[in-house]
């Protein structure tokens, strides 16, 4: 998984408006653990991929292997820890953290897909993805990509296209961002 380093004032920033600089980095430690928790029963490898620190004292305390992520930008960072995770793994899937729904069978659904298909995308509502998983991977398919925008996940099919690697799509995702997100994923947690 993806997952920038909890430091307050730096995570979900576009909550800070609502939730203040510690209440963001709050939710962003809550939905991390959570995530872990839930994928903790796939037999798989589980993996935390951080931005700043692979010594994080929280993130190290969750249970998984912390890796610092490298390069320059998001999508020579993603080609990176995928290109790592292929010379020991046959498939491997790079997630966010912020995806309430995303858990132990949407992964373990990626993964069979994999059967079929080279990739697998699991597309975001807000025009991004929150899953790539991948058995065969060209970093070319992450060039141009306008991270944070709402062309990600078109612009990422197009560039797989190009690649001449099959694709499938798993099902849509929301992601907590804005202030309207977090309403929802109030409403979501409530129910769970």
């Amino acid at each position: 998984m993806f997952a920038r380093t909890p430091k307050i004032g730096e995570v979900k920033t576009r909550l800070i408006p609502i939730l203040g600089p510690k209440g963001s980095n709050e939710l962003h430690k809550d939905m991390t653990a959570r995530l872990v928790k839930s994928l903790s029963s796939l037999q798989a490898d589980i993996q935390i991929w951080t931005d700043i620190s692979a010594e994080n004292r929280f993130l190290k305390a969750l249970g998984p292997s912390v890796i610092e992520q490298v390069g320059e930008g998001l999508g020579e960072k993603m080609s990176n820890a995928i290109i790592q995770g292929l010379a020991t793994y046959e498939k491997v899937a790079l997630v966010g953290t912020d995806l309430p729904e995303l858990d132990s069978s949407y992964l373990a659904n990626a993964f069979e897909k994999l059967e079929r298909f080279n990739i697998v995308i699991g597309p975001a509502l807000d025009g991004g993805f929150g899953l790539i998983a991948v058995k065969k991977f060209n970093s070319s398919i992450f060039d141009g990509l306008v991270w944070g925008g709402p062309r990600v996940f078109r612009d990422l099919i197009r560039n797989i296209g190009k690649s001449n690697l099959d694709y499938c799509l798993a099902p849509e995702l929301w992601d907590v961002d804005v202030p309207a997100d977090f309403a929802r994923y109030q409403k979501w947690l409530s129910k769970s």
